[in-house]
């Protein structure tokens, strides 16, 4: 802030000889003040601009309206061309506004690849409970099916969505020895999704799973998952301009492709019927998302630049599982409770620029810091049947996370050959 300067002489200090300097310092202090008050305007401008182009602190749609305000003032002190975006920029302030966030899901191995890896440790096997299927070597294949309702709450840097999951594997697993299984599976899901604040998203993935399970010594276990899948990303983001009072909406295409992998050990006591024992495992996600350019005739289009992110979190947990006899078969009730914590994915700054700036000036924005721990809890029964037969049922939440609600139905069924 800049105070007024005031430049006087007490009348008891003036006297003939020095009244003309008096006379003189009047007009001084009266340039000095306007210049002051120009020099004010100016610092007030440039760190707007610097504001508006390091986006400290600031999401998307904050940094286009600021952008965007007092007829593209700040867009055009940073070099922008306005020619291309003039039924914008001539438009009364606060004409333009921006908003739809990126959509992302946390991600685990299918519930049936986890059940299979369960199952080569052994721990469906228990005289007590009449066992109706042995492990011995050889080939089994595997199908499930999930659905996710996963919900994120808006939030200062990202817009909120309700969206749904869909999920399918196949795949076929080999069991070599009593100790070492690998396996191979095919995964596409699509996630599909409304922003809370306007504009939608469809997203379709196809990927392979490779996994394996070692069990070193007895009751104790080593599970291994890496993976790689290709991704589309279909998003719409609505922006206003208000001149007929209709939004209008850009059209954004995105692809990348994601690997992924994880590492799990634990420790298996069985007491009769009821096995129980800890977890420690190690998760982590690489996305590259490409560069690309929305579609639309509003002059709120962007392009977005290429991208990446990592993930990597560790997991501590408990599992618990009894196996129950029945008549046609042995029933696996079990449950798992683990703490997650996010290592990565640090909030991120990303570059943009409007579609029709010919000069194509770069502005940045921040997206959403992570939620560092939360808690997963899955339960779920298995039924080891006759022949070689094996179904799955599960569910699976996210407890304690700062934005994001996920509840996930999974049904799976594996045959032995």
């Amino acid at each position: 802030m800049f105070g007024t300067s005031h430049f006087s002489i007490s009348r008891e200090a003036v006297n003939p000889e020095i009244g003309s300097e008096r006379r003189l310092l009047k007009p001084r202090a009266q340039s000095f003040r306007q210049w002051s008050f120009v020099f004010a305007i100016v610092i007030s401008i440039v760190w707007g601009l610097v504001s508006a182009l390091s986006a400290g602190a600031q999401p998307l749609d904050r940094v286009v309206e600021s952008l965007l305000e007092n007829q593209c003032s700040l867009f055009e002190a940073a070099g922008g061309d306005t020619v291309g975006l003039a039924n914008i920029c001539g438009q009364p302030p606060g004409a333009g506004t921006s908003s739809g966030g990126g959509a992302s899901t946390p991600q685990t191995a299918p519930g049936i690849v986890q059940e299979r890896l369960k199952e080569a440790r052994g721990e469906e096997v228990d005289a007590e409970a009449g066992v109706v299927s042995e492990m011995v070597p050889g080939l089994s294949l595997l199908l499930s099916a999930e659905y996710e309702d996963l919900d994120r709450d808006t939030t200062t840097f990202e817009d909120g969505y309700d969206s749904d999951i869909k999920r399918f594997t196949l795949g076929a697993d080999y069991l070599f020895t009593d100790t070492l299984m690998a396996g191979l599976a095919f995964t596409y899901y699509n996630h599909d999704g409304d922003f809370d604040s306007g504009g939608d998203f469809d997203n379709d993935s196809y990927g392979l799973l490779a996994f394996l399970s070692i069990i070193p010594h007895e009751s104790v276990f080593v599970q291994a998952t890496v993976g790689y899948a290709s991704k589309e990303y279909d998003r719409t983001r609505q922006a206003a301009l208000k001149i007929d009072s209709d939004p209008s909406l850009g059209e954004p295409f995105d692809e990348s492709g994601p690997a992924e992998g994880g590492i799990l050990a634990g420790y298996d006591q069985r007491m009769g019927s009821l096995t129980i024992g800890p977890r420690l495992g190690l998760d982590w996600i690489y996305n590259r998302f490409d560069g690309y350019s929305e579609q639309g005739d509003t002059g709120l289009e962007l392009v977005f630049e290429e991208t990446d992110e990592f993930s990597l979190q560790g997991r501590l947990g408990l599992m618990g599982s009894m196996a129950v006899s029945t008549g046609f078969g042995v029933l696996l009730p079990q449950v798992n409770v683990d703490w997650v914590h996010e290592f990565e994915n640090d909030q991120r700054i990303e570059n943009f620029s409007f579609v029709d700036d010919d000069a194509k000036v770069k502005f940045q924005y921040e997206d959403e810091k992570p939620d560092r721990d939360f808690f997963e809890v899955s339960a779920g029964v298995s039924a080891v049947l006759p022949n070689g037969w094996q179904t799955l049922a599960q569910y699976r939440t996210i407890l304690g996370h700062d934005y994001i609600d996920s509840h996930v139905g999974s049904l799976g069924v594996r045959v032995e050959f």
